[in-house]
């Protein structure tokens, strides 16, 4: 038992692990993409908002251009300079403003006349409404001396550097693109990156994020870079936050897959310990006439109750069954019960039918029907009072159901397709088959009274059985509208309901009282001579 109980320990610390490291890693994936995209956001906002105000301060700098141009004064004359500080004071973006002619600087309006022809400038962009943007090269040989120039006319304006890139806090850099007269950006730092740089939207490129803004009123575009590296620095608290969480969910989802497993592996045991000792117990619920609800039989359910003495229900069982291979065992258990239950009331009314379920692995056993036909024997009970029930998805595709079934259907067993409508089975293999009734599922009768499509599939199953000849049942018939609106439906064959409306699954011996007082009622209420149906 130890090594057994080691090897589970140490399973449960691998999962519990794993599932830490999957939550780490999905909480970072997460977080690490939720903080790109809040820097994307942040970028895209910095540079629209630097587009704005580089846009008004370029519609200043036309406007004091422009007004320079107009001044009627004498060019460097006191006058004039006198003018132009006016204009520099009245900005609170420009730093200076003079003449030029002939690339060169003819006066300034904060150092005067003198050395500015010294100043050796360059000619940096031409813009598309007439605008010359020159630089020194960033060569500064006075505090006082411009590096850049915005020229227009005879008048030139000096509000900064000109420069294509600007820091911002954080590390965050702003590049400006203008369009040249030529209708080419100018300012682009890769040219493999143009795009990036001249249409606005967000961006992410190898290690960095990007973010442009365009004005085509201005024909320029400003575009935030921040590396990942960066983004993710400032992000670095909510990253931290969400891989905690995601450690701790992933614990918590350990924990609950342990509890899940041992749960599974304890209902394992039990249910192991249940088959052999034979403590699966039955169930039955009645199958009648649609046309006058008269009870024509039973269908056998399995029921187990786990040693919490809790109801587990078939649908978690019954798997665990299959995949362990415990299922023909069970299900042998469960024709035996059945038929002992009934064997003496079966034996008195033989036109009583007992539907049993057989699971597809058991119809595969070779050794299957010789038992049934030896339990058979044992009790006296004839093969056309058991019925045989066959899901649906388990024939679909199988050619071998053909033989089985029909080697039922010859020892004198009744086989019904139960829960059809939801599998796969079409047409033309319904008629390979040869089975005797379908089930109806319980999905297309709850859907009776409502406006779902499935409504309407309930009268073409019908249409198909009836050009098949074969009987009906409904499950799930729970209310007496269900009940009206079937027996409204046009059908040839034998239509019968099973469900709550007609009676819950109970024992064999309260089904059998159940029927013993409606004998006794119809016998009180027949007219003198005549003898009440069983």
């Amino acid at each position: 038992m130890r090594p057994v109980r080691l090897r589970y320990t140490l399973i449960g610390v691998l999962v519990l692990y794993a599932c830490l490291l999957i939550g780490i890693v999905m909480s970072y994936a997460i977080a690490r993409e939720q903080v790109i995209h809040s820097a994307q956001k942040v970028l895209f906002d910095l540079s629209a908002h630097s587009l704005l105000q580089t846009n008004q301060d370029a519609q200043e700098m036309d406007a004091a251009l422009d007004a320079a141009n107009r001044l009627p004064t004498v060019r460097c004359s006191e006058k004039d300079l006198e003018e132009l500080r006016r204009l520099v004071f009245d900005s609170a973006t420009l730093k200076d403003a003079g003449r030029f002619k002939d690339g060169q600087l003819l006066c300034s309006a904060e150092i005067g006349p003198t050395h500015l022809a010294a100043l050796q400038l360059h000619l940096l962009l031409r813009t598309w409404d007439g605008i010359e943007i020159y630089t020194n090269g960033g060569k500064e040989n006075s505090p006082h001396m411009p590096t850049s120039i915005a020229h227009k006319g005879d008048a030139y304006i000096y509000a900064g550097a000109i420069n294509p890139i600007s820091m911002h806090p954080g590390g965050i850099e702003i590049f400006d693109v203008l369009w040249d007269a030529g209708g080419h950006a100018a300012g682009i730092p890769d040219p493999a990156l143009s795009r990036i740089f001249t249409q606005t939207g967000v961006y992410r490129n190898a290690n960095n994020l990007y973010a442009t803004n365009c004005s085509t009123e201005r024909r320029r575009c400003q575009t935030a870079v921040e590396t990942v590296a960066m983004a993710l620095h400032d992000g670095r608290p909510m990253m931290e936050t969400a891989v905690f969480s995601g450690g701790a969910v992933g614990i918590l989802l350990g924990l609950a897959l342990i509890l899940w497993r041992l749960r599974t592996r304890t209902m394992e045991n039990q249910l192991a310990r249940a088959i052999r000792n034979n403590e699966l117990y039955l169930e039955y619920q009645p199958i009648v006439h649609m046309k006058d609800h008269r009870m024509q039989g039973v269908e056998a359910l399995c029921r187990w109750k786990d040693e919490q003495d809790e109801s587990i229900s078939p649908e978690l069982f019954i798997p665990i069954a299959e995949a362990r291979q415990w299922i023909h065992t069970l299900t042998r258990n469960i024709f035996r019960q059945a038929i002992e239950e009934w064997a003496a009331f079966l034996q008195r009314t033989p036109d009583f039918k007992i539907s049993i379920n057989l699971s597809a692995y058991c119809l595969h056993e070779p050794g299957f029907v010789a038992f049934l036909h030896k339990l058979l024997t044992r009790y006296a009970v004839q093969p056309q009072t058991i019925v045989i029930e066959i899901t649906e998805s388990a024939t679909a595709n199988d050619p071998r159901m053909i033989e089985q079934i029909q080697q039922l259907r010859s020892m004198g067993h009744a086989v019904r397709l139960d829960d059809f409508g939801t599998g796969y089975c079409s047409l033309s293999y319904l008629h390979q088959l040869k089975v005797d009734a379908i089930k109806i599922d319980r999905i297309f009768t709850r859907a009776i009274g409502t406006d779902s499509v499935t409504t309407g599939i309930l009268p073409q199953i019908l249409s198909i059985a009836d050009s098949q000849g074969l009987d009906v049942i409904v499950e799930g018939v729970e209310e007496e509208a269900q009940a009206t609106y079937l027996s409204t439906l046009s059908f040839h064959g034998k239509l019968m309901g099973q469900g709550w409306l007609f009676g819950r699954p109970t024992s064999a011996q309260n089904i059998r009282t159940m029927l013993l007082r409606k004998r006794e009622k119809a016998e009180e209420n027949a007219p003198v001579g005549e003898q009440p149906l069983p």
